[in-house]
This record gives C-alpha cells, structure tokens and sequence, in this order.
C-alpha cells in the first residue's frame, strides 16, 4: 500500500509538471509576424524611377527581405529603412516582401503590384 502512495504521489506530480512545461512553452510561443508593404502602394503608377521602400511589421526581430520579379539586382535582398528602388524601365512590376524568423524560417510572404510610367 505505501508503494502505491508513493506511485501516486510520482504520477501526479509528473502531471503537474507536464502541465507547468506546456504553460511555458505556450506563452514563450513566438508571435506571428505582421506585415505591411506601405511603399509602394498596390496597383499605383508613378512617374518616377527612384520609389522609397517602406515596410513595417510587429516582430522587432524579424528579417526582411524583397524581390522584384524579373529584376536579378533585387532579389532576396535584405530590407533597410533607406532603401530606395531604382527602377529603370516603364513597366509594371511585382513586389514580393518575405518576413523571416531568428531561425531563419519563413514566417509570411506580402505581394504587391506598381506601375512606373514614363517620367
């Protein structure tokens, strides 16, 4: 009968233990990123050359990175708040914005579209 105490005893605490370790891991989760492309703006024409990039997102540590669909100079670049794209060419382009975690994964992916129109 004392064994059978002391098994119970065991067992519960290894519950309370279990429980106590998902809590944490729970709450330690990290969040999902938030992102917004604020420049350029969706489905725009400028008529200019030279577009500040803006983005802005909710995980301080996140890595950004963009690309520019058919434009070998920008992609997969890394994002800095002084970025500006010198686009050349009258065109419509593709903007695809990735955010990726301290571990490198990726967390969400933003596409936007614009138009340079003659300047």
């Amino acid at each position: 009968m004392r064994y059978l105490k002391y098994l119970i005893i065991l067992i519960a605490v290894g519950l309370v233990s279990c429980l106590v370790l998902f809590e944490y891991y729970t709450i330690a989760a990290p969040k999902n990123s938030q992102i917004q492309i604020l420049s350029p703006e969706e489905n725009t024409e400028y008529q200019t050359t030279n577009i500040p990039l803006k983005i802005t997102t909710n995980d301080a540590n996140a890595k950004i990175t963009y690309s520019i669909e058919g434009i070998n100079k920008y992609q997969n670049t890394t994002y800095t708040e002084e970025t500006t794209l010198n686009l050349s060419a009258t065109a419509t382009y593709k903007l695809t914005v990735n955010v990726h975690d301290t571990d490198g994964n990726l967390k969400e992916t933003k596409t936007t579209t614009f138009t340079i129109a003659s300047p």
